[in-house]
């Protein structure tokens, strides 16, 4: 039975922002305006300052200036999984004056798990992916597991004891983690924050045992040998960090999706609009030094995915995400 409207966090989290944007019109329909854009350009990202979603806003909005004639304003929605940042895009007028970092899971996964303000992918226009990253479970430097296994041995010896973070129910951190929970037995307990960045503190402060995020959350405290990345939430091990084995490999599927972090448009933007913000970005995303950003934070890019292309993507994340809710408790 679905847990009605207030009792998900997520639900309380869209439906707070919702009510202080009530002022806010209703999408309509707009042409494009000649010499778009004449004023700065909203980028909405669904997290706090620091994560994967917001550095890869504010590397766009940084490689897009040559092109772009206006800034590319970054603002922060943090909450319930993106959803808070995605129900403002689906409120916003589709003119190009208010775009977002979408988080794909906002979009596939938690309106299978949560009562939000929109039905899914089809109630926004993709224009481009930003970044794509995979998960892995990061923990202190001095903790005492060196793979999955010996994590995995100490979590069933210790049930209900090891505290693992993420970035909010219907994140895909919070999916790992019921996955391993479901395949491997365990009784480990989540702990959802606003974003990477506050899990990333509570790791440092010890007040969670370990954090599911992607390497671009943690690449400082790698390189200062605070963290370590214990094991990867894929099917093999990934370019880059070769060296980190998988819980796969440890005998347990819990594969997921990777993080797409892509930009997305309100519905019924026009199609002339949605090409040239695709050409755009697509410039900016290439560039040399945004190509850096994602190789220095262990990101991918997919610039030849177009926007249809990636509404396709996202309609079969939505399908698989739609039977892994029916395997497995996420409305947590």
């Amino acid at each position: 039975m679905r847990s009605s409207a207030l009792a998900s966090p997520v639900t309380r989290a869209v439906f707070a922002a919702l009510w202080l944007a009530a002022a806010a019109c209703a999408p309509q329909p707009a042409a494009q305006a000649p010499g778009y854009p004449t004023r700065p350009v909203t980028l909405l990202v669904g997290f706090s300052a620091g994560g994967p979603a917001d550095l890869t806003a504010r590397a766009l909005a940084e490689a897009v200036k040559p092109s772009f004639s206006q800034p590319l304003e970054v603002v922060n929605r943090p909450g319930g999984a993106a959803a808070v940042a995605t129900a403002e895009l689906v409120r916003a007028r589709p003119d190009g004056y208010t775009l977002c970092m979408c988080y794909g899971p906002a979009l596939t996964l938690v309106p299978h798990i949560s009562e939000v303000p929109y039905k899914g992918p089809q109630d926004i226009q993709p224009i481009i992916i930003g970044t794509i990253a995979p998960f892995f479970l990061v923990v202190r430097a001095d903790a005492p597991w060196q793979d999955a296994k010996q994590f995995i041995e100490y979590a069933r010896q210790n049930p209900g004891r090891v505290r693992i973070g993420h970035s909010g129910v219907g994140s895909l951190g919070h999916v790992g983690l019921e996955l391993l929970n479901l395949r491997a037995g365990l009784n480990i307990t989540g702990v959802p924050f606003p974003g990477a960045a506050d899990a990333v503190r509570a790791l440092l402060s010890g007040d969670v045992d370990g954090i599911n995020v992607n390497p671009g959350a943690v690449t400082g405290q790698l390189a200062a040998r605070q963290f370590k990345l214990l094991a990867a939430y894929t099917d093999q091990r990934v370019a880059g960090f070769e060296g980190v084995g998988t819980f796969k490999e440890a005998g347990y599927d819990v594969t997921t999706r990777s993080s797409i972090y892509f930009v997305a448009a309100p519905k019924d933007t026009p199609r002339d609009l949605v090409q040239r913000l695709y050409e755009t970005f697509k410039q900016a995303i290439e560039s040399p030094g945004f190509q850096k950003f994602a190789k220095d934070n262990g990101f991918l890019t997919r610039t030849d995915v177009t926007p249809d292309q990636l509404s396709t993507m996202l309609a079969q994340d939505y399908q698989f995400f739609g039977e892994l809710s029916r395997q497995i408790n996420l409305r947590q």
